[in-house]
């Protein structure tokens, strides 16, 4: 098997893994790229969109039609991103924790005009939040999606389709891929189509596991975020530098956000509990999978981790050149 990403010979040894969020049990087989660093699977199930169920957690969510801008939220938006309507936007921000997708926005200087493109989006549960905060110019595109959605206002739209496909606009001002460039075979044709889709000197924000990280190498083929055969490639940091640096995009920064899901998710899969198990932690809290302070230590470990850039997902901010 040649390597998709550094086109290195794959002369690992094969690891076969089982599908266990529906606890379906399939078996995959996956290499791992000694170059580049890349976990990639071997064949990719005819049947791909069957592992892509009605309940598959992107898709639980439809959006209301009626999608509006309050003059508060967009007075708190204001605040948090641009420090505008300083006393208004404080007041109205005490005792409110910054989602993270804000905190995307934000790094990117993204602006209310500006033309924002969500790729492997869903049923587009983040533009709905970003619709709500004042932005006005919103796609989404999935694949996947079983029903497409223009907003009333017109200002989010959800289109079944792929990265290849046509968009309007033709390019945009930022681009993310939120845990959805793992799902894609072919990564040096998707980053080249990427390259086309975003404007120069504007970001595009891939967030994505991490492989070579803590809790890949703790607990191999039980990695939650190996999440076979969904993940068609679990990339690394080298192999999300070579993808860059070929499609003209510079790393301008690696931020490590994971969670105390990759020690629950892994301990549980060991421990051969699929994710949507009714024994599951993600299902039932209170079932005595896992105490609360193990939790807890898993949470502060996962901390520790992104410091050190040893956690298990991350954020890419590339800008294209």
């Amino acid at each position: 098997m040649v390597c998709k990403i550094c086109s290195s010979e794959m002369d690992s040894s094969p690891m076969e893994v089982q599908e266990m969020m529906f606890g379906l049990r399939t078996a995959h087989t996956y290499y791992e790229c000694n170059r580049c660093e890349a976990l990639q699977i071997e064949t990719i199930p005819k049947d791909l969109e069957r592992y892509y169920p009605d309940n598959y957690y992107s898709f639980k969510q439809q959006p209301d039609a009626g999608i509006e801008t309050t003059y508060l939220r967009k007075l708190k938006s204001g605040y948090l991103l641009f420090n505008k309507n300083r006393w208004a936007g404080f007041l109205l921000s005490i005792g409110y924790k910054i989602p993270e997708y804000t905190t995307w926005l934000k790094e990117a200087g993204v602006q209310y005009d500006d033309a924002v493109l969500d790729i492997g989006s869903g049923s587009g549960e983040i533009l709905v939040q970003y619709c709500k905060a004042g932005f006005s110019n919103l796609q989404g595109i999935d694949p996947f999606l079983k029903k497409e959605f223009i907003s009333n206002n017109g200002k989010l739209k959800l289109m079944k389709r792929s990265v290849f496909d046509k968009q309007e606009p033709v390019v945009f001002d930022f681009v993310m891929l939120n845990h959805s460039f793992e799902h894609m075979d072919e990564p040096q044709s998707v980053f080249h189509r990427l390259a086309e889709l975003v404007k120069p000197g504007k970001i595009l924000l891939i967030r994505t596991p991490v492989n070579r990280s803590f809790a890949s190498k703790k607990y191999g083929i039980s990695w939650v975020d190996m999440d076979p055969p969904r993940h068609l490639v679990v990339h690394s940091v080298k192999s999300m530098q070579l993808l860059a640096e070929k499609n003209g995009f510079e790393m301008e920064k690696i931020i490590f956000d994971s969670t105390a899901f990759q020690f629950w998710g892994s301990e549980q899969y060991n421990k051969g509990v699929p994710l949507f198990d009714p024994r599951s932690y993600s299902v039932n809290k209170s079932e005595g999978l896992f105490s609360k302070k193990q939790i807890k230590e898993w949470k502060e470990q996962a901390n520790e981790l992104n410091k050190k850039g040893e956690g298990d997902q991350a954020c890419f901010y590339l800008r294209r050149k």
